[in-house]
């Protein structure tokens, strides 16, 4: 059963910008470009975004959707959720049906019970397209996403159409060890274990590390130094501080699940024909080097682009780049 809420919202989308494009196969910039910008342009205060959750057996799993045609699924980082697809849901409207899942645990997606593992959410993911009456989708998946929509075309391969798999350098390192060392560096705070007490202390000192870390969200140090500052600036800190407050209780499990997940081994399984977006910061390349070629020579059918000084915040400050990626990739004959 599905409920579809009657409830709407309307979309916003930034303002385009050009991609810098460099990677296992380049496209040159076409009229897909200019048509983004209009459809960012019309997508302001235009689109209405549906809402909705789906009943499968590990509970109700909510999602937004915006669009008519071929389904595209979006999946997105830890800890975020599917508001982080806010900007990018009403340009991929015109041209496919567009479904932002909260992944469970997230968002106001129910967790999971038991062990977590990137093959459970892949599974939960699969049967939440079989109640919305999906046999086949396109998958597009940010960080954790890019490990779930792995292991859903390596595990599910019937049900995965295109893929797309995004991140940053160190999220799509291919050798394991380097990987988890790498993500470690990142989320290391969430792991942090405090000596049991009698009274009870560990759990107080937990609550007092994630309420500085939410802080820490919600007054980033570039909101103070920008200006103007708009509403949707004040909008974004807000999407981010919900998010975290409502991944508190699955954050440790889901990166625990990243770590035991073999990225390189699961995408040598991929048949979907794959297109791989590797997000270049300047001291990730230096630390790391660029994976996209190694990542592109795992997979059956893949090619690649790399989009220039950007992170995991591209679906929401360079919404356009990412879905002229998408919406080139997905047209491809």
């Amino acid at each position: 059963m599905v409920q579809i809420l009657r409830r709407t919202f309307i979309g916003g989308a930034a303002a385009a910008a050009g991609a810098s494009l460099v990677g296992c196969r380049e496209h040159a910039p076409s009229q897909l470009s200019a048509q983004i910008q209009r459809d960012s342009q019309m997508a302001q205060g235009a689109t209405a975004i549906r809402r909705g959750y789906a009943q499968i057996p590990e509970g109700l799993m909510h999602y937004f959707e915006a669009g008519k045609g071929a389904p595209l699924l979006l999946l997105h980082p830890c800890p975020r959720s599917a508001r982080s697809f806010r900007a990018l849901l009403p340009l991929l409207a015109t041209h496919c049906r567009a479904i932002a899942l909260d992944i469970p645990g997230f968002g106001q997606s129910d967790p999971l019970s038991g062990e977590i593992t990137m093959e459970r959410l892949a599974a939960a993911v699969v049967r939440v397209l079989a109640v919305l009456g999906i046999d086949r989708a396109h998958v597009f998946g940010l960080h954790t996403g890019n490990k779930v929509g792995a292991a859903m075309a390596a595990s599910h391969a019937g049900r995965v159409n295109r893929l797309i798999l995004c991140g940053s350098i160190h999220s799509i390192i291919p050798d394991k060890t380097t990987r988890d060392a790498a993500i470690r560096a990142i989320v290391s705070k969430y792991f942090t274990q405090y000596p049991e007490s009698p009274n009870g202390e560990q759990y107080l000192r937990r609550w007092f590390s994630d309420w500085a870390d939410l802080c820490s969200i919600a007054l980033p140090t570039s909101l103070y130094a920008k200006s103007p500052i708009t509403p949707e600036d004040i909008a974004d800190v807000q999407a981010r501080v919900l998010d975290h407050v409502q991944a508190l209780q699955s954050v440790v499990a889901t990166y625990g699940a990243n770590f035991a997940f073999d990225f390189g081994a699961a995408i040598e399984r991929i048949s979907s024909r794959t297109l791989i977006l590797e997000l270049v910061m300047p001291h990730e390349e230096k630390q790391y080097g660029r994976q996209l070629g190694a990542v592109c020579a795992r997979i059956r059918s893949a090619r690649g682009a790399t989009l220039e000084n950007r992170d995991g915040s591209v679906v929401e400050r360079h919404p356009a780049e990412v879905a002229r990626q998408i919406i080139e990739f997905l047209g491809e004959p």
